[in-house]
């Protein structure tokens, strides 16, 4: 059950950082260059975010 709310949590936090990027790059014009960098940067924090629940857990 936590490690559901965990996943949820994480997934509205990926889904408001790329409304953010997307939104940003129509202010911007430059909207591919964005979305890929947006797409790089969430896959980094979504990486990122599952090692650090993976140590804290101990669930490998």
């Amino acid at each position: 059950m936590n490690d559901r709310k965990k996943e949820i949590l994480i997934f509205a936090l990926l889904l408001l950082f790329s409304s953010s990027i997307s939104i940003w790059s129509f202010i911007t014009e430059s909207f591919a260059t964005f979305v890929i960098m947006g797409l790089f940067a969430i896959r980094m924090i979504y990486d990122i975010i599952k090692t650090i629940f993976n140590k804290n857990d101990n669930t490998y």
